[in-house]
């Protein structure tokens, strides 16, 4: 074992004769690490500089390809200990941890809050557990500027969440798989039990995920915001039991999910020999779940290829698309059951659902011309609207705010281009000004 960087740097700031309060005070609260199998004065494998991580500890990790099976903070019961962690790679290309398809890649214990970045996550494989890539149980968790992919699990394929919290920005979450008896959360697998936790997906991409039932998304008694990201082409195949899969996009039960400027387009839940599929796009099963400046185009499930609107649950909408989605066995395309309409969305085809509230300036049975899901700019793919699209500046009128309150469109788009007052596109990208 190598010795820590972290005395090597304090003790040259001593000989240094640095002795300022704050500078004392700096390297005594956060203990610093590198790993660099190249180095002598860094750390060989990761393992090994989280397993001299103390209480608050930065380690940052060169570029390189690092096979590991990292456990972080494993003690449990009385003899848990808290502890703050930040591993930062050299970015998605540079820095690669690779799990092998032996077990999770980071496995993580309870009262540690966590923090991966920079670097991609792969080849995880947690078997009948949970969390291919990162498996949590009660701790807090950040993921940014990453890549989760090819990882595998029970539940959670790329990410399982078993109490705490998950913080995602600016990544990206694909080609995940579960495969087992339960097979929920092909991307993500999010459940705090009785107790509410809060999840944050901002920014970022989850794409090509397979689970029978919420194939991108799984949340479980969330208070979840869902913002400027995109959730496309995950599938959800039928259970086991020869039921159809449920969620191809997104399943969300006992909680709160707000979706802010974000497009969910391209998801599947297939059909079963027992019984048909439900919410190709959005599954709502005793929820409430809000969208403002939403598109949900291109799903398909047997019946309910956007959103299905399951028992106990509770759908609001604004400034949004619900359009050329597919039921192939039944007549609900793009919803089935109550939508209450905060004004100004451009919903396709209304059979299946009942629409309440402000309906007045809602756009029914008129295609949105959408174009196909691409990268229009940003970090993130859209649906742009093409030139006549009826959706064109027939959000709400009103000056755009940052929040989105009382019904207002946004102040930026998905990509981050301006909304100006009286220009305000439906939907997730803006166009008009552009085009």
């Amino acid at each position: 074992m190598r010795s820590p960087f972290w005395l090597t740097t304090v003790s040259a700031l001593i000989f240094l004769g640095v002795s300022s309060s704050a500078t004392r005070a700096s390297a005594a609260k956060v203990q610093m690490l590198c790993v660099d199998p190249a180095k002598v004065s860094c750390q060989p494998t990761i393992q090994d500089a989280v397993n001299l991580a103390v209480k608050n500890t930065v380690i940052t990790v060169a570029a390189g390809t690092y096979s590991e099976n990292v456990s972080i903070n494993p003690q449990i019961g009385p003899k848990a200990k808290k502890l703050t962690l930040t591993l930062t790679g050299a970015g998605i290309g540079s820095t690669i941890v690779d799990g092998g398809g032996v077990a999770s890649v980071f496995t993580v214990g309870p009262m540690t809050t966590l923090t991966l970045s920079d670097m991609t996550i792969r080849n995880g494989n947690a078997g009948t557990g949970g969390g291919g890539g990162v498996s949590s149980v009660n701790a807090t968790n950040t993921l940014k500027n990453s890549l989760v992919t090819n990882n595998a699990a029970n539940q959670g394929g790329g990410i399982f969440i078993d109490g705490g919290a998950l913080t995602v920005t600016s990544s990206t979450i694909s080609g995940n798989t579960t495969s087992g008896t339960i097979e929920q959360g092909g991307g993500i697998f999010f459940d705090t039990g009785s107790k509410a936790g809060k999840l944050s997906i901002t920014n970022s991409t989850i794409s090509g995920n397979t689970a029978t039932q919420g194939a991108g998304l799984f949340a479980a008694n969330p208070i979840a915001t869902v913002a400027e990201s995109t959730i496309s082409g995950n599938t959800a195949p039928p259970l086991a039991s020869g039921h159809g899969g449920f969620g191809g996009g997104v399943l969300v039960e006992s909680g709160a999910l707000t979706i802010l400027n974000s497009t969910i387009s391209g998801n599947v839940a297939e059909a079963g020999g027992v019984s048909e599929s439900i919410g190709g796009g959005l599954e709502i099963a005793d929820s409430k779940v809000t969208v403002n400046n939403v598109t949900i185009a291109d799903n398909t499930a047997s019946t309910a290829g956007g959103v299905d609107e399951g028992a106990g649950g509770f759908f609001k909408t604004s400034n949004s698309i619900i359009a050329n989605n597919t039921a192939t066995t039944a007549v609900f395309n793009d919803c089935a059951g109550p939508l209450v309409s905060i004004g100004f969305n451009l919903i396709l085809d209304t059979n299946g659902c009942t629409i309440i509230g402000k309906t007045s300036s809602d756009i029914t049975g008129q295609d949105p011309l959408l174009k196909p899901l691409a990268n229009n700019g940003g970090s993130t793919e859209t649906q742009a609207l093409g030139l006549g699209s009826p959706a064109l500046t027939k959000g709400n009128p009103a000056k755009p705010n940052k929040t989105g309150a009382k019904g207002k469109c946004l102040a930026t788009d998905q990509i981050g281009d301006s909304r100006a007052k009286g220009l305000c596109d439906i939907g997730a990208r803006q166009q008009s000004g552009l085009i």
